[in-house]
């Protein structure tokens, strides 16, 4: 099967990405651009960083790299690739194995419909991403908070020893619904649109 061979392809290109992404957005939030701290934090903030040697907030993506470079090297571009792949191999397995049981089963539980059908590709595109989203989402609470944190705090203690100790067992479930949502719309747009497509080049 070439398509697991892709996938490691795509996850080491975007790995870096995925990183600086994370490191931008935890800063960000840390800084309280995010959170509501208002000028006031985010200038208490940028002159706690200067007091301590650290650098201020990455506002793009070559300063998230410099940043992470800086603190763990090259390799650290891509210290969250083994996490990444665990996320993105489940994601992938059950969104396409779920839509496409679904839609086998609801053409066979309904005679009348002929496929390609649109609405039952966006039906189970949709609910073969929720399926994806929740098995997929324990790694994807930990790569993002993986990531958000420094070397040193990742060497003191481990990233899933502290967001078990935080909340328990949930906290890795935690931000779920929205992801649900997100991962369901785009899940059923990406179905939708492959067989539009297929039916409008079947028309030609």
């Amino acid at each position: 099967e070439v398509r697991p061979l892709v996938h490691l392809c795509a996850d080491v290109l975007l790995c870096p990405f995925e990183a600086a992404r994370i490191r931008m957005v935890s800063e960000a939030e840390a800084e309280g651009i995010m959170g509501g701290k208002g000028k006031e934090g985010e200038n208490e903030e940028r002159k706690g960083a200067k007091r301590s040697g650290r650098q201020s907030r990455t506002t793009s993506l070559p300063e998230a790299f410099l940043s992470i470079v800086n603190e763990a090297g090259v390799a650290g571009l891509w210290g969250g690739l083994g996490t990444l792949v665990l996320r993105q191999v489940p994601y992938t397995m059950a969104k396409f194995a779920g839509q496409d049981t679904l839609q086998q089963a609801f053409y066979q539980q309904f005679d009348f419909l002929v496929p390609p059908n649109l609405a039952v590709s966006v039906l189970s595109g949709v609910l073969g991403g929720a399926l994806a989203a929740c098995v997929s989402q324990p790694a994807d609470v930990f790569l993002s908070r993986d990531l958000s944190r420094t070397f040193e705090e990742r060497r003191e203690k481990k990233t899933a020893q502290v967001i078990f100790e935080e909340a328990g067992p949930k906290g890795f479930f935690i931000g779920l619904q929205e992801r649900l949502g997100m991962v369901a719309v785009i899940s059923g747009g990406q179905f939708f649109l492959f067989d539009a497509l297929k039916i409008a080049l079947a028309m030609r």
